[in-house]
């Protein structure tokens, strides 16, 4: 995933509730791992849904349709 702006890394999870983030978040902050400063965004329900595939598959079909 390439990322532009103020992203260092982009981590997706996908927790049980609210109180779950934030031990996890607490968690990475008191290991000192680095991470100066976080923001958190909370997607409730996504718009659309994206289908992920293996890469050989994608190669799979471009070979079938020579």
């Amino acid at each position: 995933m390439l990322i532009n702006g103020g992203f260092d890394y982009l981590v997706k999870m996908v927790v049980r509730d609210l109180p779950h983030v934030q031990t996890i978040i607490e968690g990475l902050l008191e290991e000192n791992v680095g991470i100066a400063k976080y923001f958190s965004y909370i997607v409730v329900k996504s718009p659309s849904r994206k289908h992920e595939y293996p890469p050989r598959l994608l190669f799979e079909q471009d070979r079938t349709s020579e």
